[in-house]
């Protein structure tokens, strides 16, 4: 008896464990975001320079790159800082340190980061994508140090200015900018394969992922079902790669400006991060319009914050209570816009 009681704990621990392992963003609240209205809050730093505290006593340099766990910790790469920076749900603002106390040093060229359900870290720079443990012990997970374009497993793979990272189930998903592609991470062997795009190709393309064409992919998120979402820097425009192996312009003309409207009836002007809802949202860190930007399920864009100052928001998070938060790097700000 005692056997079987054992198996069936096992067996009820394991469905409990896989029902987990999805990394996208299916942990966002299933709110209809477009009928709230956001107020603008600076949630931590504000002033340039390099220290810890609490939220507003704390000091950055360039934040750009924006993780969350499950727990509502923010991982923030503090770009000119060549740091991780963590946001605590109590209100501290943390650096990441290795066993020995010594910060855990990035480079300038950090674009990306990505946070699984363990504490692993992992940081996209440039042609080179690293993996942190949560005791500060960062190794190479792949790419090399030299640029270029090469699929194959661990170092052997090459990048070209990696930028936005994304984890899906097993899966490490790159923002490969300058190859104007969407690489695969298998994260269980180090393999870099293509997932979509043409290398070095650039001319906007709809259609299978084979066939399509990228430009300047720089941010990518994912749903629970499996679509990606990125933002193509130098074209301005917002792509769905879909489960079903197809690749289709959401939103964007092609070119930099500003309006809303419904699908390519809006325009955007070098948009960076993106965030995916598990009900089918999407939140654009729309850098040189310096504006925050909404995309319903049915492709209408709205502004949900714009400032009138350059303030260069990089990415975008949401805590499990819908509030949403974004880096500014001109004013080495963490901004939260609180949902009423």
């Amino acid at each position: 008896m005692s056997k079987f009681v054992l198996i069936i704990t096992a067996f009820i621990f394991s469905i409990l464990f896989f029902s987990c392992e999805n990394n996208s963003s299916s942990t966002t609240p299933n709110l209809n975001y477009e009928n709230y209205a956001y107020t603008y809050s600076i949630f931590a730093g504000g002033q340039k320079g390099n220290s810890d505290g609490k939220l507003k006593e704390a000091k950055f340099n360039s934040p750009n790159a924006m993780a969350i766990d499950s727990k509502d910790n923010i991982y923030v790469v503090d770009r000119l800082n060549s740091q991780i920076r963590i946001i605590t749900p109590e209100g501290e603002v943390k650096t990441l340190r290795d066993i020995n106390n010594k910060p855990v040093l990035m480079s300038t060229g950090t674009y990306g980061i990505a946070v699984d359900k363990i504490g692993n870290i992992y940081t996209s720079d440039f042609g080179q994508i690293f993996k942190t443990t949560p005791a500060g012990e960062k190794t190479v997970l792949c790419g090399s140090s030299k640029t270029g374009y090469a699929d194959g497993i661990g170092e052997k793979a090459q990048f070209d200015r990696a930028e936005g990272i994304f984890l899906l189930n097993e899966d490490l998903f790159v923002a490969d900018l300058s190859n104007y592609m969407i690489r695969k991470v298998k994260l269980s062997d180090k393999t870099v394969s293509t997932y979509a795009g043409i290398a070095k190709k650039s001319i906007a393309k709809d259609g299978s992922i084979k066939e399509a064409i990228l430009n300047s992919p720089s941010g990518i998120s994912a749903d629970s079902k499996g679509n990606l979402y990125i933002t193509e820097y130098f074209n301005s425009n917002i792509r769905k790669i879909g489960n079903n192996g197809q690749v289709e312009t959401l939103a964007g003309g092609n070119y930099g400006g500003f309006s809303d409207g419904i699908g390519n009836q809006a325009v955007f002007n070098n948009p960076r991060g993106i965030l995916s809802t598990s009900n089918g949202y999407l939140f654009v860190a729309d850098l040189n319009n310096n504006a925050i930007r909404l995309i319903t399920p049915t492709k209408n864009v709205k502004t949900i914050y714009k400032s009138n100052s350059t303030i260069n928001p990089q990415d975008i998070v949401i805590d499990s209570k819908g509030n949403l938060f974004f880096s500014e790097s001109n004013t080495n700000t963490i901004v939260k816009l609180i949902r009423k």
